[in-house]
């Protein structure tokens, strides 16, 4: 017999590991390899898993061993004569397996381990077949038994059929059929005579069948009132609002017109005041009112003839004696 040897790898990224009553499936190998054992199955049917856990202990990957010689390759890469030849090995290792699917002890776990991840998971060797990727199921799953049957089903069920039906204990070991006691029939009461109903007078079924536009009739003036109603609502909510909205803005616009008028006064005396300086300035600032008087002193004899021009007076002053 050869040493396990690495087969295949598989990530977790996308899925979980099936348990059972709270335990892993994966961690019952050496159970299960006991089991196939005792049953004359091959033994190296399930691989060896190892789980390589990351941070907080959550498993992230699982890498499988198992024996046998050749490369392993998966059963759907196969050609058709050597993929059906593969198939028929397959089915006769489940079928060895059957007896322990409704085991009370090992059914339940060994129905959940023949859930696989992917059909690829199932690998060919040259002198056997060894299943890897099997207890590990898409995460969400959990422990919903029928939704495990399902994967079940539509995983390696395809290869035996059985293992797709419900589980329970074997034949032989059911309990027989409890006898089923006839209830008591209770005596029929005593038939009454039929109930005689009145005729309808062609006058009284005419008064019902012709009163039936009543009905919507009074629903539509009902619901003509309503609108109306709505309507003056809205009106007088719509007057009402307007007019606190007019007082508001009359009572708020006083303040703002005194305080125009006041700028606008201010303004006017401004412009007054400038006016005024304006005038003032367009003059000869120093010049007095009125004709100033002469500079030039009286002659002797009297004052100069008009139009006699004035001599100016000698600015040296004079020399003393």
């Amino acid at each position: 017999m050869s040493a396990p040897r690495l087969l295949a790898r598989t990530d977790l990224s996308g899925l979980e590991p099936i348990t059972l009553e709270g335990r892993v499936v994966l961690d019952a190998f050496p159970r299960l390899a006991a089991r196939l054992a005792a049953l004359g199955a091959e033994p190296t049917l399930f691989a060896e898993p190892v789980l390589t856990r990351g941070a907080g202990g959550t498993p992230t990957a699982v890498a499988w061993y198992g024996e046998g010689e050749g490369e392993p390759r998966p059963l759907s890469s196969l050609s058709p004569a050597r993929r059906a030849e593969a198939e028929a090995r397959l089915r006769e290792a489940l079928a060895a397996l059957r007896p322990a699917f409704d085991d009370a002890e090992d059914g339940a776990l060994l129905r959940r381990a023949l859930v696989l991840a992917d059909l690829d998971g199932i690998l060919v060797l040259d002198r056997g077949i060894v299943l890897t990727g099997w207890g590990l199921a898409p995460k969400g799953t959990g422990d919903d038994p029928s939704r495990l049957a399902t994967l079940l089903a539509q995983g390696i069920g395809r290869y035996l059929p059985s293992l797709a039906e419900p589980h329970g204990p074997s034949p032989e070991n059911r309990p027989p059929p409890r006898p089923t006691v006839a209830a008591p029939v209770s005596p029929l009461p005593p038939s009454r005579p039929p109930a005689v109903t009145a005729p309808v007078s062609p006058s009284t079924a005419a008064t019902a069948w012709g009163g039936w536009w009543l009905l919507p009739a009074g629903v539509t003036v009902a619901i003509i009132f309503l609108l109306l109603g709505f309507w003056l609502g809205w009106r007088a909510a719509v007057g009402e609002w307007a007019g606190r909205e007019l007082l508001a803005v009359v009572a708020e616009e006083t303040p703002h017109r005194t305080a125009l008028e006041q700028a606008r006064a201010a303004n006017l005396e401004l412009e007054r005041r400038i006016a005024a300086l304006r005038a003032v300035l367009a003059g000869d600032v120093c010049r007095a009112e009125g004709t100033l008087p002469s500079l030039e002193p009286p002659r002797e004899g009297g004052s100069p003839a008009e139009g006699e021009a004035v001599p100016a007076p000698d600015p040296s002053p004079p020399s003393g004696r």
